[in-house]
C-alpha cells in the first residue's frame, strides 16, 4: 500500500505495544490518516516519513519510505483508517454518505 503523503510519529505506548503514525488534512488532500500497528515486537522507524509504503512481511509490516527503504514494524495487528471527519462527537450516523471514510483492518 502506497501513501504519498507526509506522516509524524503519532504515539508509541509501551503498556500495549502500540506505533502510531497519522497523515493531516491539508490544501491539497480532504482527509487525514492514521497508521495502528498493535502488539509490536521490534520496530525501525522514524518519527517522520513522507511518501510510506506499507507491505506484508514475513512476521510483520515493511513501513518504508524512499529515504528510509530499511523500515520495519513486527507487530500483531495493522489498522489503517482515512476519513474527513473533524470531530466524531458531532458525526451524525445517519449522513454518512457525506463523508470520505475508509478503513482496513488486517492481523497476522
Amino acid at each position: 500500500m502506497r501513501l504519498p503523503r507526509e506522516f509524524f510519529l503519532r504515539m508509541f505506548e509501551p503498556k500495549t505495544n502500540t506505533l502510531s503514525y497519522r497523515a493531516e488534512k491539508g490544501h491539497e488532500v480532504s482527509t487525514h490518516i492514521d497508521l495502528m500497528f498493535g502488539g509490536v515486537r521490534e520496530m525501525k522507524v522514524q518519527p517522520k516519513l513522507h511518501d510510506v509504503t506499507v507491505d506484508l512481511i514475513d512476521g510483520g509490516y515493511s513501513l518504508s519510505t524512499p529515504e528510509f527503504p530499511d523500515g520495519y514494524v513486527l507487530a500483531d495487528r495493522f489498522h489503517y483508517a482515512e476519513d474527513d471527519v473533524d470531530d466524531w462527537e458531532t458525526f451524525d450516523v445517519l449522513r454518512i454518505e457525506e463523508h470520505d471514510i475508509k478503513r482496513i483492518y488486517h492481523v497476522q
